[in-house]
């Protein structure tokens, strides 16, 4: 999932601050908390946690969401550089699981 999300981030169906929020949970999930390229997501994550993206967007004014939305532009123009280098590196590390998903999908396995 970890690469699935990297993926995402680099081939443009998501935004910065978007995978940055996924791949810190998975980074967390995966006991993974003292991996450097994941920490990078965590630390954009931690950054950018009270900008309002998804569901929550419902929930706020249009004027306040048009403020934060130069908020949520000026931060993933911040990172953008930084989260796609670190994705690069984690779609390469985690490579492997593509072979050990296939594996399991022969094996008759669900995945």
């Amino acid at each position: 999932m970890i690469r699935a999300r990297a993926l995402d981030l680099i081939e443009g169906r998501v935004a910065v601050i978007e995978a940055a929020r996924a791949i810190s949970k998975l980074a967390f999930w995966a006991g993974l908390r003292d991996d450097t390229d994941l920490n990078a997501f965590v630390a954009i994550d931690t950054e950018t946690d009270t900008l309002p993206l998804g569901d929550v967007r419902l929930n706020w004014a249009e004027h306040a969401l048009a403020l934060q939305d130069v908020e949520i532009a000026k931060a993933e123009n911040l990172y953008r550089a930084l989260a796609l280098a670190t994705a690069r590196s984690l779609v390469e590390r985690f490579a492997w699981t593509l072979d050990a998903r296939n594996a399991r999908r022969k094996a008759g396995h669900a995945v």
